[in-house]
């Protein structure tokens, strides 16, 4: 019985082990939609042009960049920037201080850059000696923010070599089970149980709901109703209200 099957209701989450030995960034993608951006990625690996990896909050789009990372073909260092947590100042010293040496930088949420911020980094991918590799992922639109101000448009075709959309979750349902068998997986283990039953309507719920926090909000919704299970039976009682609640009205909550 395959993981995304409906039938898996009711069985027992050890049935069904990871490939990985239930580690965290262990990339499931078993759906068509999902194969494809994988096997992209590792093509463009291969290939030191920028890359700007766009898409919702919480599609795993970090996730992605270390997938593209680990494929390069040369052994490079990986440095990570978080454009939102760091000052103008900051920034500036983290650019100035790369090596001299392949590395792969990653500028994770570039979209929230103040315009001094974008100059800097635009400065440094133009003095670029083909050394470092940039990654850069956000999740908003930047060219409506070039076309109303708020974002460089020379720093958006400098960091748009090439462009990967990641899709969300609603999208590419039939990631949802197995994905959702991933975390209970690794819920059990951090609580150090060996496996645990599930009502039969549970995962057809969870294939039903649209999913608006994507991978991330899924991995929650998961981990959280382990915690709150107490009687080895895992029951759509213990998903968070807005996953049990019909559509239009868990759209409505706020998150």
């Amino acid at each position: 019985m395959a993981p995304g099957s409906r039938r898996v209701s009711g069985e027992l989450v050890r049935a069904y082990p990871s490939t990985n030995d239930g580690v965290e960034n262990e990339i499931i993608a078993p759906g068509e939609v999902s194969r494809f951006l994988l096997h992209r990625l590792a093509q463009l690996a291969r290939d030191l042009r920028p890359v700007l990896i766009c898409g919702e909050t919480g599609t795993g789009k970090t996730v992605l960049a270390q997938v593209l990372h680990a494929h390069s073909p040369v052994s490079r260092a990986q440095r990570t920037i978080n454009c939102a947590a760091l000052s103008d100042g900051l920034l500036a010293d983290q650019l100035r201080d790369l090596d001299h040496e392949p590395s792969t930088l990653f500028l994770d949420e570039v979209g929230e850059l103040s315009p001094w911020g974008q100059a800097v980094l635009l400065h440094r991918l133009q003095q670029d000696q083909g050394q470092t590799r940039f990654v850069a992922a956000t999740h908003r639109d930047l060219g409506w923010m070039v076309q109303n101000g708020g974002f460089s448009g020379d720093l958006l075709a400098k960091l748009s070599g090439v462009r990967v959309l990641v899709s969300p979750l609603r999208a590419r349902r039939e990631d949802i089970t197995p994905l959702a068998l991933h975390f209970l997986r690794i819920g059990l283990r951090g609580a150090n149980l060996k496996l645990i039953s599930v009502e039969p309507e549970l995962f057809n719920l969870v294939e039903r709901h649209d999913w608006p926090g994507n991978v991330r909000e899924l991995r929650n919704a998961m981990l959280n109703a382990l915690a709150v299970n107490e009687s080895g039976m895992l029951e759509v009682a213990d998903l968070p209200d807005a996953v049990r609640a019909p559509p239009a009205i868990a759209r409505g909550y706020s998150r």
